[in-house]
């Protein structure tokens, strides 16, 4: 029910609609099926999942459970399995925002998300523009792209 209506919510914001539970762990070592473990194994991560992801501009969106009542997430284990989870995504580039079940649908969690959207999307287009800026001056010095600037070099 709650995943439904934060879907809608992000449609009636303009937001793309959120992958539920994804794999990020699986899908960083290589996929889910076949050999899904020993890949895990050798890449040192888990088969975490985030509550909501947006992959292509990898933000992640997870609810925080039980703040109020000692859930999973505040004691002990839970904490700091979580903590390994969030540095391991971090590590592999995801914006990870954080929220309480009170607060998934309310308008300042969803103007965190569109920030994070935009942001994760300027940060695509200014690493696009220096590739571009850097192959240009990689053509401008070797403009034949032959690995060499001229016959002295």
């Amino acid at each position: 029910m709650t995943t439904n209506l934060f879907r809608a919510y992000c449609r009636t914001m303009g937001l793309p609609e959120p992958v539920t539970e994804y794999r990020f762990g699986a899908i960083a070592s290589g996929g889910p099926g076949k050999g899904l473990r020993s890949r895990l194994k050798g890449t040192g991560l888990q088969d975490w999942r985030m509550d909501y992801a947006w992959p292509d501009q990898k933000v992640a969106l997870e609810v925080e459970g039980g703040v109020w009542t000692g859930g999973r997430h505040t004691r002990g284990k839970g904490y700091t399995e979580d903590l390994r989870k969030y540095s391991e995504a971090a590590i592999l580039g995801w914006r990870v925002i954080r929220t309480t079940p009170n607060e998934l649908c309310k308008l300042r969690t969803l103007d965190m998300v569109r920030r994070a959207l935009r942001n994760a999307r300027n940060a695509e287009s200014e690493s696009r523009s220096t590739d571009t800026t850097e192959t240009n001056r990689d053509l401008r010095e070797d403009p034949k792209g032959v690995g060499h600037a001229g016959p002295n070099k």
